[in-house]
C-alpha cells in the first residue's frame, strides 16, 4: 500500500510540472511564430516583383498588422499587403491568425524603454527594394505616421505569469526575449 502510494504521489507531482513545461514551451513557441510571420513578411516585401509600366516600380509591400484596441483584437494579428497611395499605406488582408490558448498582445511600444504603450495599430511593413522595416502606427487618438524606428509586441499568457517581447528595429532585425 505505501509502494502503491508513493507511485500515485510522485505520477501526480510529475504530471503537474509536465502540464506547466508544457504551457510554457507552448507560449515560448507563440512568440516565436509571431516573429517568423514578421520574418514572412519581410521576405514577401523584398521578394516581389517589378511592375513594369513605363518607369519600372515595386508594386505590393507587405508587413504585420497589431490591434491593441480591445481584447479581441490584442488576439489575433494579420499578414498584409499594402499599397500606398498618397503616402498612406492601404492594407489589403492575406491572412489572419489567432492568438490561442488565452495568451494575448498586452503592449505596443515604439520606444525602446517603451514608456508609451500604443493603443491603436501597428504596421510593421517591408517595402523593395529598401529591406528596412516601415513602422507606422495609428493610435486610437492621433493621426497616421510611419516615422518610428523600432517597435516592441509584448504578448502576455492567459494567466499573466509570463512575457515575451517581439522587438522589430528598423534594419529589419527581429529579436525575441
Amino acid at each position: 500500500m505505501v509502494t502503491i502510494g508513493i507511485f500515485v504521489f510522485m505520477t501526480v507531482l510529475t504530471l503537474a510540472k509536465y502540464n506547466n513545461f508544457y504551457s510554457g514551451t507552448i507560449f515560448t513557441n507563440l512568440a516565436y511564430d509571431i516573429a517568423l510571420t514578421i520574418r514572412q513578411a519581410q521576405t514577401y516585401g523584398l521578394s516581389v516583383k517589378v511592375v513594369d509600366t513605363g518607369t519600372p516600380t515595386f508594386g505590393s509591400a507587405y508587413g504585420v498588422r497589431f490591434k491593441n484596441i480591445d481584447t479581441t483584437e490584442a488576439k489575433k494579428f494579420g499578414l498584409y499587403s499594402y499599397t500606398r497611395v498618397s503616402g498612406t499605406y492601404v492594407p489589403a488582408l492575406e491572412k489572419n491568425y489567432n492568438i490561442k490558448r488565452g495568451a494575448y498582445v498586452s503592449k505596443l511600444c515604439t520606444d525602446i524603454a517603451c514608456t508609451f504603450p500604443i493603443t491603436g495599430t501597428v504596421d510593421v511593413i517591408f517595402q523593395r527594394p529598401n529591406p528596412e522595416a516601415i513602422i507606422c502606427v495609428t493610435p486610437s487618438i492621433g493621426s497616421y505616421t510611419c516615422t518610428d524606428r523600432y517597435i516592441k509586441i509584448e504578448i502576455t499568457s492567459s494567466d499573466g505569469s509570463a512575457t515575451h517581447t517581439i522587438e522589430v528595429n528598423s534594419v529589419g532585425q527581429i529579436l525575441v526575449n
